[in-house]
């Protein structure tokens, strides 16, 4: 995690701390997990990487921001002790967003 970041922002995390996860089951029956961690101390000067542009932003900031459809229930997961998952059911045949 520590050198992922560095590699993508230019910043150097300490003690990342996992936070919780996001999954899915994918259409061949595998399952995706994505996992979250944050981090409270860092060092370096954030820049640019192939991942593309990167930059801070105040919370209450981004929901006026073009983010990722699903960015409201991932940053809840980050910020909410008592949220630990966020995870797509399908029900229906359609996909479902939850939190626990």
């Amino acid at each position: 995690m520590i050198r992922e970041i560095r590699e993508e922002t230019g910043l150097t995390i300490e003690n990342p701390k996992l936070c919780g996860f996001k999954d899915w089951m994918k259409d061949d029956g595998s399952r995706y997990i994505i996992f979250y961690y944050k981090a409270c101390k860092f060092s370096g000067k954030l820049k640019p990487s192939e991942e593309g542009e990167v930059f801070w932003a105040e919370l209450n900031e981004l929901p006026e921001m073009n983010l990722a459809e699903d960015m409201e229930l991932t940053l809840r997961v980050l910020l909410e002790d008592e949220l630990s998952e966020f995870y797509y059911k399908k029900v229906d045949g359609r996909g479902e967003r939850q939190l626990l």
